[in-house]
């Protein structure tokens, strides 16, 4: 069923977007000081996997460690930027922006930086993933800004249980109809072979959690295109969840009406 997305304010994701530009700043100098990697080279990886299932095991156990580049791998990158039809994704999005804007990647020479920002935003949907998950309150804070004892607020943001964080099952969605179109037109500037957008439910001790991956086949193997995929639209899971709590009960509901609604002809 639909629910009431949270707005999340511009102070927190830009101080969201500041800590991802640091972690990846890191990254991509150790990367390429290691690597020799020179020119047009993309020196982001995302190998692959040989099913979708597979590729969100790999970014749910990224982000039950913390261990952001290891969960980035699920995520479609370098291979997307490879992949990447701007003409089409522009036309789609019906407007261009010069501020962090995915460039045409038809040029070799623009594919290291979109693949850098297809990254950047995999990294920040894992950190509000983390952060919904430890500590839902924060993200539902009124106004969305914290003035309280900073020391209290570090208590409700530490990790510790996500490393109980894991894959309790995935759930396939046909498409049909308008649905089905829909998913063709991302998968169409994606520049995938196959695309697919399942339902996913996740345990975390005694708690479930519901997410709406969708994935981008290149050559046979699977990556992460988005964890807010059509699937997880319909269920009303946004880009800013990350995941949203559930029951088990809830789940086979919310699973039954995306499934429903999906599937219509017309």
């Amino acid at each position: 069923m639909s629910r009431p997305r949270v707005l999340i304010p511009a102070a927190l994701i830009s101080i969201l977007c500041v800590l991802v530009v640091a972690i990846v700043g890191v990254g991509a100098g150790q990367a390429s000081s290691g690597g020799g990697a020179s020119g047009n080279t993309i020196v982001i990886e995302d190998p692959g996997f040989s099913s979708p299932q597979a590729a969100l095991q790999q970014l749910v156990s990224g982000v039950a460690t913390g261990d952001v580049y290891s969960g980035g791998e699920a995520c479609a990158t370098a291979s997307l930027a490879q992949h990447f039809n701007w003409t089409t994704f522009e036309r789609y999005l019906g407007s261009w922006s010069t501020d962090l804007s995915y460039m045409p990647s038809q040029y070799e020479y623009w594919q290291q930086g979109n693949a850098e920002l297809f990254l950047d935003r995999c990294i920040s949907t894992m950190r509000f993933m983390a952060m919904q998950l430890v500590a839902p309150n924060v993200l539902g804070l009124a106004g969305g800004v914290y003035t309280g004892n900073p020391q209290k607020l570090a208590a409700e943001l530490n990790p510790a249980e996500l490393s109980k964080l894991r894959v309790a099952r995935v759930d396939q969605v046909r498409f049909a109809g308008p649905a089905l179109e829909s998913l063709r037109g991302v998968c169409k500037w994606e520049g995938g072979q196959e695309c697919a957008s399942d339902l996913a439910l996740l345990q975390m001790g005694s708690s479930y959690w519901l997410v709406g991956p969708s994935f981008v086949e290149y050559d046979g193997r699977w990556r992460i295109a988005s964890m807010d995929g059509d699937a997880g639209e319909i269920a009303g899971v946004s880009a800013l969840d990350g995941a949203v709590a559930v029951s088990k009960a809830q789940y086979e509901t919310d699973l039954a009406h995306v499934r429903h609604v999906a599937g219509k002809d017309s």
